[in-house]
């Protein structure tokens, strides 16, 4: 239930600039499939593999500008550069470390993307749906 909340959480607030359908799942999609990769390399893996997996992704996928813009508010825009800089790389690590942390199993889950609407936000919604018993490829 916790990785679902994190991954939808996470998608709802990266909402992207307004683009086609492709170009707003397609990151989405990417990220899916990474988190599938370091799911299936497990906890047994080192922590660094996954995290190296699932950096790129995250980086496509996770508007951190507008994440951060909105989180800290206006002060953003009187922050220095570099303490802009820092705080984004920041939380670049802690997103990136808290789903290589978080996606550390697998079980034959798949993700579901609903992509937005013609009318809608450029939002993609995720459902991760559940494996079967015994089911360890899904998503191959």
């Amino acid at each position: 239930m916790r990785r679902i909340a994190f991954l939808v959480l996470g998608l709802c607030l990266a909402a992207p600039r307004i683009a086609a359908a492709s170009d707003v799942t397609a990151p989405i999609e990417q990220l899916d499939a990474a988190l599938l990769q370091a799911m299936k390399l497990g906890s047994s893996a080192p922590f660094k593999q996954r995290y190296d997996v699932l950096a790129p992704a995250v980086l496509r996928a996770v508007d951190v500008d507008y994440i951060l813009t909105s989180a800290v508010g206006p002060a953003w825009a009187s922050l220095p550069a570099g303490q802009q800089t820092a705080l984004k790389a920041a939380w670049q690590r802690y997103a990136i470390a808290s789903y290589a942390s978080t996606f550390d199993s697998f079980s034959g889950e798949r993700f579901q993307l609903y992509p937005p609407g013609a009318n809608d936000l450029p939002v993609v919604r995720v459902k991760i749906v559940p494996g079967k018993p015994g089911d360890d490829t899904a998503g191959d």
